[in-house]
C-alpha cells in the first residue's frame, strides 16, 4: 500500500467583516495573486487576518511550517 504525498496547503488571508468577504470572493484571478501582500483590507481598512486554508483556524504567525490545528504543510 502506497502512502498519500502529503498536501500542502496556503496561509490565507482574510477580512474579519463578512461583508468584505462578499467583496473579496469578487476579485478577478489577475488581482487574487497580489492579496497575498496585503495588510489591510481594502475595503474597511481592518488588518486582515491569517487562516489555513484546510481548517479555517486563525494563525498567529506566518513562520509556521504546520498548521497547529490540522497538521497539514504550509506551501512555501
Amino acid at each position: 500500500m502506497s502512502e498519500k504525498p502529503p498536501v500542502k496547503v496556503k496561509l490565507e488571508k482574510i477580512c474579519l467583516d463578512n461583508e468584505c468577504a462578499e467583496f473579496w470572493n469578487k476579485f478577478p484571478p489577475e488581482l487574487i495573486k497580489f492579496t497575498a501582500e496585503f495588510i489591510y483590507c481594502p475595503y474597511c481598512a481592518e488588518e486582515l487576518h491569517l487562516q489555513c486554508s484546510v481548517c479555517k483556524e486563525s494563525l498567529s504567525s506566518r513562520d509556521f511550517k504546520f498548521c497547529p490545528w490540522c497538521g497539514t504543510e504550509f506551501e512555501r
